[in-house]
């Protein structure tokens, strides 16, 4: 059941209380294997049983084979396994108390080691037969947000006994060979890797700010679950990540773009889905979407699937993307998916603008407007909620709405010309010769020089970088660029004994060399990270509103390539000028 049904189905069960936020969470499980000591009764093997019943008669052990018709080292072997069981006394050769007790209630006490495998919740510290939930994998996957644990990790000296018994006895009664005895002791905790119970949370508050908690999924409730999360919060950790993202958090953007219409009723998230979808199935002309960066915005596999059956009728699709950097790996994803539609059927268009945008799908004719309201929170870490509310839009307000909103970015035209195989090539020849001049005139001056004097490090990678069709191809250039370049130019720096030589000498004598060099190490870094530390990131972005007009390449068409482009002819231009001062 998706999030939009729990909260249809929940959102009213606590009266006096208003939903304000909610989300899907792992909650861990302890994945653990006991080795555990069980004393068991049982039976002897046959033939040590007739063995000790015949010595109990007085039968020589050595008639024994005869008349039981086997082998006398069965027999020989027989009599030594009733001595090592404590049944027969080594030196007297007399049967013992065991023995003669074993004779009258037909069972023997052991000791056996059998492994016993358990999950242990690590927030309520239940202890329950093995279950398989979602792993680690599945988890980097999907981003699913997880929760801390409150139990501590298993070991031999914190389990619950009482409970392990329990448990112990459930595994009984479905396999009582396996299983029977009773346990001992504990000898070894093998604690595999945790995995996650994917359950939804719904956070709730009064009219006196009181917040409560729920944590349910599509048949029930599990209370036990919710006092462990008020544990969690007073522990200082935050229950649930919003997801809206560090850029639109910071500005404030997303509870500033509320929207209101007071001709329409509110819609649930339920509601939104619904007429998101129905809206994109039946139209057969122009489609206009827009969604934010925002994790609840992060489009499933149902709409892609949708847009990709739309763009096989020949439907015009117009998609504006709000955000400059994506949440998560899975959000990346999924835009990937919608982006390889794009290069396939050629009518469909990506927009992305840095401004945050309401989520909207809508024809000529008819739209679902949805919008992000925040919801403070007087928690000890959960500082506010977030939930979803929106509006539909008749025939006149979708025309007002597309001519406001998209038109304007729909006819704004930009020529790139982008550069070539064998441009890159002569380019970076050129490059790397202005570099080698330009140390030369360096070190005239200081010293020190660019590269000391030595050779462009990995100059042969440099020149067999690829024409930046792809965010991979991009990601091979600018990483040798930076090698070859600017991590060069800090070594040699360091090597004289300047740690600062980058960002002090070079930055202010040549400011324009020094901006297209951090240019190069920043794209470089952003190609490693889904999001960047504050300062690098105010740079990424003051550099692709200089470059992409604030646009993600991700999204832009060429948007890799134009980077590359201007990154070289910018470079060349800087050194040609300073080599002719």
């Amino acid at each position: 059941m998706g999030m939009e049904l729990i909260v249809e189905k929940y959102k009213n069960d606590l009266p006096g209380y208003t939903l304000c936020g909610y989300g899907e969470v792992g909650f861990p499980q302890y994945k653990v294997r006991l080795l555990c000591l069980m004393l068991k009764d049982k039976g002897l093997p046959v033939i040590d049983e007739y063995i000790l019943r015949l010595y109990k008669e007085n039968i020589p052990i050595d008639d024994m084979s005869l008349l039981l018709g086997i082998d006398q080292e069965l027999v020989s072997s027989s009599w030594y396994n009733l001595i090592h069981l404590g049944l027969i006394h080594i030196d007297t050769k007399w049967i013992t108390e065991k023995g003669y007790s074993y004779l009258r209630e037909h069972t023997i006490e052991s000791n056996e080691k059998i492994y016993l495998d358990i999950t242990i919740d690590a927030l309520s510290g239940e202890i329950k037969r093995n279950r398989m939930y979602i792993n680690r994998k599945t988890i980097r996957e999907t981003n699913l947000d997880v929760l801390d644990s409150l139990v501590d990790q298993p070991s031999v000296y914190n389990l619950k006994v009482a409970q392990l018994k329990k448990v112990l006895s459930e595994y009984q009664k479905r396999d009582p060979e396996t299983y029977a005895g009773n346990l001992v002791d504990i000898i070894e905790v093998d604690n595999k890797p945790t995995q996650y119970k994917r359950l939804n949370i719904l956070i709730f508050k009064n009219a006196n700010e009181e917040y409560r908690f729920m944590v349910c999924d599509d048949s029930q409730r599990y209370e036990e679950y919710e006092s462990a999360l008020v544990k969690l919060e007073e522990s200082g950790k935050e229950i649930l990540k919003n997801g809206i993202g560090n850029y639109f958090e910071k500005n404030d953007l997303v509870s500033n773009q509320k929207f209101t219409k007071e001709s329409n009723e509110y819609l649930s998230p339920l509601q939104i889905r619904n007429y998101t979808y129905e809206i994109l199935q039946k139209n057969q002309g122009y489609v206009y979407i827009s969604l934010p960066l925002v994790k609840t915005k992060t489009p499933d596999d149902y709409l892609i699937n949708l847009l990709q059956e739309k763009a096989k009728t020949k439907s015009k699709i117009y998609i504006i993307v709000s955000g400059r950097e994506f949440i998560d790996n899975f959000q990346k994803n999924q835009y990937e998916k919608i982006i390889s539609i794009r290069n396939k059927f050629k009518n469909l268009f990506i927009i992305n603008v840095s401004v945050y945008q309401n989520s909207v799908l809508m024809s000529e004719n008819q739209g679902v407007l949805s919008y992000l309201e925040k919801h403070e929170l007087k928690a000890p870490a959960s500082k506010y909620g977030i939930t979803e509310t929106g509006f539909l839009l008749n025939e006149k307000e979708s025309k007002e709405y597309i001519i406001e909103k998209f038109k304007p970015l729909i006819e704004l035209k930009h020529e790139y010309n982008l550069i070539s195989k064998e441009e890159l090539k002569n380019k970076i020849l050129r490059i790397v010769q202005l570099v080698t001049d330009f140390d030369d005139y360096l070190l005239s001056i200081n010293n020190i020089g660019w590269i000391g004097g030595g050779a462009i490090p990995d100059v042969k990678r440099l020149f067999e970088s690829p024409v930046a069709n792809t965010e991979n191809d991009f990601k091979v250039f600018i990483s040798s660029m930076h090698t070859s370049l600017g991590e060069s130019l800090e070594k040699n720096g360091k090597a004289h004994g300047d740690k600062s030589y980058f960002w002090n000498y070079f930055k202010s004598t040549f400011p324009d060399l020094h901006k297209v060099l951090h240019k190069i190490r920043i794209y470089r870094h952003s190609t490693e990270h889904i999001s960047l530390e504050d300062k690098p990131k105010e740079n990424y972005f003051k550099f692709l509103d200089e470059d992409l007009d604030g646009s993600m390449p991700f999204f832009k068409e060429n948007g890799y390539r134009i980077l590359q482009t201007k990154i070289i002819l910018n470079l060349e231009e800087i050194l040609e000028k300073l080599l002719l001062k």
